[in-house]
């Protein structure tokens, strides 16, 4: 007779080991037999899908799956053995994978699985181990990343770059408040946009007024600027928060480019029988800048060289640009870039009055002088309409009050017509 003998207490200590260093993982550990049958579990796993031990001890390992994948885990584990039979390299054993866990109560959860297959000789039967990374938290993390970033892009979007940062790293309760000695303000504003808006649908305004500001976004991301806001059709932008040193040059560059955008706009066919105009109008000066508000916070500019540009604007002839004599003086040192034009005096809201300068390129003069004598032209005939209706009305009115407003009408009628003449001789002559 033959006899074996086999030292169980050492096997039985290997099994002890393991079963310690299976349990004490903080990660969920499943081991199953070749069919699916959870052999298995520690305390994590338990946890993690909210099954007590023995629930899950002898039940198919498919309850933990969502239903999409446990509809096909048992002819998944009969592929794998074929393959494994052809010695075929297997895309699981070894390799992790996201999925998705099913909890006790029905939810489903993100996870990363890790598989490996472990033979054990004393039964001679092949299980399968896999551990299982909770991803939940991560994932929130990874969202809140997402939205952090979005955040911080809007952010950037609406301030500028610098204030963004400075928002990010200050109180709810600190305020935002600089001075800059020297900048450049443009304002633009469309003309015959109430026209136009009159007889198209409210998706055409909008669609036009974000093909127009769109537009102009891209010229002011070419000239490197900083777009303020825009009003209704208005449109406000800055140059020199970053102390450059030439940044009214850059706006002039830029107001050049805004009226060669809108002459390709008319020439599009979105227009159809509508012909757009645009008002510029430029000043420097030095502004208060700030973030104001708590909700929806927006970042501005304060100062007279705000009002003095907006006052350009609204004064400015149409398809023209219209500047203080600051910005002008940078205009004429580059002459083979810009043509020049003095408009003379005009009264201007709030400052009384002031000398202006329309700007064009270079080969523009002439356009520019045609333009300011149509206008005067035209303010000449609103002058002669406006006196023929006021004679019409008073001639019925033989009272000296009647008589006396024929006479200051008439006194205005011919002060407009020798400015007229003045501003036309003015500008024709050499």
């Amino acid at each position: 007779f033959t006899g074996i003998m086999r030292d169980l207490s050492v096997e039985e200590e290997e099994r002890e080991a393991l079963e310690l260093l299976i349990n004490s993982a903080t990660d969920p550990i499943v081991v199953i037999d070749s069919v699916g049958v959870i052999e298995r579990v520690n305390p994590a796993c338990s946890l993690a899908f909210g099954y007590t031990k023995e629930e899950l001890l002898g039940r198919n390992v498919t309850m933990l799956m969502p239903k999409k994948h446990a509809i096909q885990h048992g002819r998944y584990l009969e592929r794998y053995f074929e393959r494994k039979e052809n010695k075929s390299t297997s895309a699981v054993i070894g390799k992790g994978r996201d999925l998705e866990g099913r909890r006790k109560n029905g939810s489903l959860f993100p996870i990363f699985l890790t598989v490996s297959e472990c033979v054990m000789a004393s039964k001679n039967k092949t299980v399968f181990i896999g551990i299982l990374r909770d991803m939940t938290e991560k994932e929130k993390a990874i969202a809140a990343e997402v939205e952090r970033e979005k955040s911080e892009a809007l952010l950037m979007n609406i301030l500028p770059a610098t204030i963004a940062m400075r928002l990010k790293n200050i109180n709810d309760d600190t305020h935002i408040a600089d001075y800059f000695e020297s900048v450049t303000i443009l304002f633009a504003d469309v003309v015959g946009f109430t026209e136009y808006s009159s007889t198209r649908s409210p998706v055409e305004i909008v669609n036009f007024l974000n093909k127009f500001f769109q537009g102009l976004d891209r010229l002011v991301d070419k000239y490197g600027l900083e777009k303020i806001k825009t009003i209704g059709d208005a449109y406000m932008v800055v140059s020199g928060l970053q102390m450059e040193r030439d940044h009214t040059l850059s706006m002039l560059d830029f107001a050049l480019d805004v009226l060669r955008f809108v002459d390709d706009l008319n020439h599009c066919n979105d227009l159809k029988t509508h012909t757009l105009g645009v008002r510029i109008g430029i000043g420097c000066g030095s502004v208060v800048a700030g973030v104001v508000g708590s909700k929806k916070r927006f970042f501005d500019l304060w100062g007279d060289a705000v009002n003095t540009s907006s006052r350009m604007e609204s004064s400015c002839i149409e398809n023209c640009i219209q500047c203080t004599e600051k910005v002008a003086l940078v205009a004429r040192q580059y002459p083979d870039k810009f043509a020049v034009v003095e408009r003379g005096k005009i009264d201007v809201k709030g400052k009384g009055e002031m000398e202006v300068y329309l700007i064009g390129d270079k080969s523009s003069k002439q356009s520019i002088q045609r333009k300011l004598h149509r206008h005067s032209i035209s303010k000449r005939r609103a002058t002669m309409v406006l006196f023929e209706k006021m004679s019409e009305e008073f001639s019925r009115d033989k009272t000296s009050k009647g008589r006396l407003q024929i006479f200051w009408a008439s006194v205005i009628f011919t002060a407009g017509l020798l400015i007229g003449r003045f501003g036309y001789r003015r500008f024709n002559s050499p």
